[in-house]
């Protein structure tokens, strides 16, 4: 469809660049939050594409990204841009999801998983309180740091890695995803490992102090004992967290680009 004044293909181009941006919008966190109105984040997708539709037109001019003739041909590229939009959503929604592993690896361990409330991020899932701890915290540190100009930039240069109509899911893709996903543990490990070991060393401390004094209930003194240790490390090591999280928060737009290069 072309109007009087308009680059040609504009109002296709412009549906298949909203498809994209609005699917990273509602798959990631903080900005696809579920207590933020559906029409509030569907009018900022169309304003980013709005604004970024012209920086990219010579782009979807010159090559692969010319709109079929057909209505099939074109609901493929919505389908092929509605993938893209989940890709980049999802390498947000694993970085979040696996600092929330890490809370919850600790609240295993200090035995406050017990009570839990409403996923503050995605306003879905049951997460303890060591998780909405940490959940909150990585919100704030991801807009301090403008995490959110990050993602919208990533978004951006999405669409010169890989422009309209050139996406294809091979090996390489699946291998990248594969290896983000296996990431998510690491950072979870390395976010619990200063409490997970402070309380083994508890362990087995008590356990030499049950077979020293076996009339001693070591169950009941420990409990406290491991809680109180576990939150104290947590406080402690938070510093160290913070600093994992916005390193972590800041390579994330290099990241995406980086997981939907073709090839």
């Amino acid at each position: 469809m072309s109007v009087a004044g308009l680059p040609p293909l504009y109002f296709e181009t412009f549906l298949l660049m909203f498809v994209r941006i609005a699917t990273a919008y509602f798959l990631a966190p903080v900005l696809g939050n579920r207590s933020t109105p559906r029409l509030a984040k569907i009018a900022f997708a169309a304003v980013t594409t709005f604004i970024l539709l012209p920086i990219h037109a010579p782009i979807h001019s010159s090559g692969g990204a010319a709109t079929p003739a057909t209505s099939l041909s074109f609901a493929l590229l919505l389908a092929q841009e509605f993938l893209v939009g989940a890709v980049i959503g999802y390498s947000v929604q694993v970085l979040f999801a696996a600092i929330q592993m890490g809370g919850q690896l600790i609240g295993i361990q200090v035995g406050l998983n017990i009570a839990t409330a409403i996923d503050p991020i995605s306003a879905e899932q049951q997460i303890s309180y060591i998780d909405q701890f940490y959940a909150i915290l990585t919100a704030l540190v991801f807009l301090a740091i403008d995490g959110h100009h990050g993602l919208i930039l990533a978004l951006s240069r999405s669409f010169e890695v890989l422009p309209l109509n050139t996406f294809v899911f091979n090996e390489a893709l699946e291998a990248r995803l594969l290896a983000l996903t296996a990431e998510m543990f690491a950072i979870a490990l390395r976010i619990a490992l200063p409490v997970l070991a402070a309380l083994l060393l508890a362990d087995v401390g008590m356990m030499i102090i049950g077979r020293m004094l076996p009339q001693m209930n070591v169950f009941l003194v420990g409990l406290p004992l491991k809680l109180g240790l576990g939150l104290f490390t947590m406080l402690l090591g938070l510093p160290l967290m913070l600093n994992l999280v916005q390193s972590q928060l800041l390579r994330l737009p290099a990241q995406i680009l980086a997981l939907i290069l073709p090839g």
